[in-house]
């Protein structure tokens, strides 16, 4: 994109909301979500959060069609030991999906 940020995002609903980070659309006019298929899709800023650089966007599928998102777990059964994904977007060069261990729990 000529001029623009690239980011990285997951669908979390079929009904088309998208995760992002804030820092990345901070600024756009305009945001177009391109997923891994190769579909382009005019997103809309439904929401931000300045503290967890977050925001939500929307896209709608011309067919009216669901999008796959991803599901959310409980955390809490998380174990060491456990494979996680990472999935970024660096450089634009696209998904990356390095493989990890989930390696140790947080202490609060």
């Amino acid at each position: 994109m000529p001029g623009g940020l690239l980011g990285s995002g997951f669908l979390i609903k079929a009904q088309g909301l998208i995760v992002t980070n804030r820092h990345v659309i901070k600024d756009a006019s305009e945001i177009t979500v391109v997923l891994d298929d190769g579909r382009s899709f005019p997103a809309v800023l439904q929401g931000e959060d300045d503290k967890t650089d977050l925001a939500l966007l929307k896209i709608n599928a011309a067919n009216g069609q669901p999008f796959p998102y991803v599901e959310f777990g409980d955390s809490s059964l998380a174990r060491v030991g456990d494979w996680v994904l990472a999935i970024g977007n660096p450089f634009g060069l696209g998904a990356q999906q390095p493989p990890d261990y989930f390696r140790q729990r947080p202490q609060y």
